[in-house]
């Protein structure tokens, strides 16, 4: 089942005096962030709660939004650490072939021949390509997100089948 809101950004710490906050952007492209005008956090009761935005722009890469009702610096520093969704039914639709990260966690990896090589716990984003973190047993293995890798992308289904022997060649023990 697909999740119903998307994490976009995390907001990092206040800027300046009157209520802007800077935030880490979680999108491939930072500048996508812009056009929304509303995100989601999540409140102590687990509730996805709007919050509208007055006013966003872009500086070195990070995101700098100026957020209904926080007018002062220490209502933008009680924001420290949230995290911002946006619904996914607001999402802008992906090209085929590309998925949001949120469907990727908790898929299956498995080889050609049906066997179970981990399930995915985290994507990480260091430069290149992505890096997939498996959970396999007691185990966490790093598998480079390459295309001549995976062979099958099955996320709908909740798997994705790799070739076994690239597989073996290019995944690294993480412990």
């Amino acid at each position: 089942m697909q999740n119903e809101f998307l994490l976009v950004a995390e907001i990092t710490k206040p800027s300046g005096v009157e209520g802007e906050v800077k935030a880490k952007v979680h999108m491939d492209n930072p500048s996508d962030i812009l056009p929304y005008k509303s995100f989601y956090y999540l409140n102590s009761s687990k509730e996805y709660i709007p919050i509208e935005v007055k006013n966003s722009r872009l500086y070195k890469g990070f995101a700098y939004f100026k957020l209904e009702d926080v007018c002062d610096r220490d209502k933008a520093e009680k924001l420290r650490g949230t995290l911002l969704y946006i619904s996914r039914k607001d999402a802008q639709p992906l090209p085929d072939g590309r998925f949001y990260i949120v469907d990727i966690i908790g898929c299956t990896i498995s080889d050609e021949n049906g066997e179970i090589l981990g399930s995915v716990t985290d994507v990480l984003q260091p430069g290149a390509n992505d890096v997939f973190v498996l959970k396999q047993g007691k185990h966490n293995i790093l598998m480079p997100v390459l295309p001549h890798l995976i062979t099958k992308w099955e996320v709908d289904e909740g798997r994705i089948v790799v070739d076994g022997q690239v597989f073996r060649e290019v995944s690294v023990f993480e412990d």
